[in-house]
């Protein structure tokens, strides 16, 4: 059953991933990659996608992170509740965070915080790139509204994520 190979090796991955094992991690994700072009189902290919990116990124290989969202994205691949444009999105974020290029994707930022209100992640990242532009009001009022809410966040697979934008954010606001 393809399916459930490739959901145990995306499992895999992700195991190895968090125990820095990259090595490893890496020729499990190639397989996984190889094993979701065999299934031809969008939903694992997307994820295949979305994780070479992530890889790319972690290895600092930023033109093959960049050309790996286009390629992910460009395709328009279904996930459930538009991932794979939240997704595209965030690591957009990250790979012009990298570069020092925050302000090509405030634009896009902005319209992800509109777009996925369920992923509380973007407002961190909108407020981590504001203070990267040297922006500390606007920064303030980005997290204004969970801050005052305890930063009461559903525990879900984008909860870390935001917990560290928005622990860098009320570390650099001083708060």
């Amino acid at each position: 059953d393809l399916e459930r190979i490739a959901d145990s090796l995306m499992a895999r991955y992700m195991a190895l991933a968090d125990l820095g094992r990259m090595a490893e991690a890496r020729s499990v994700l190639l397989d996984l990659a190889r094993r979701a072009g065999e299934l031809r189902q969008p939903p694992q290919q997307w994820l295949a996608k979305a994780l070479l990116t992530q890889l790319a990124l972690l290895e600092g290989r930023f033109d093959g992170a960049a050309e790996s969202i286009r390629d992910a994205f460009g395709e328009g691949l279904p996930s459930l509740v538009r991932d794979h444009v939240s997704v595209a999105t965030f690591q957009t974020f990250l790979l012009h965070r990298e570069l020092g290029r925050l302000a090509e994707i405030e634009e896009t930022l902005r319209a992800a915080v509109d777009d996925f209100p369920w992923y509380p992640m973007f407002r961190g990242a909108l407020a981590c790139l504001l203070l990267d532009l040297d922006r500390t009001a606007e920064a303030e009022a980005t997290i204004a509204d969970l801050e005052r809410n305890g930063f009461e966040l559903v525990r879900d697979n984008e909860w870390l994520p935001a917990m560290a934008l928005f622990a860098e954010a009320v570390a650099r606001l001083d708060h």
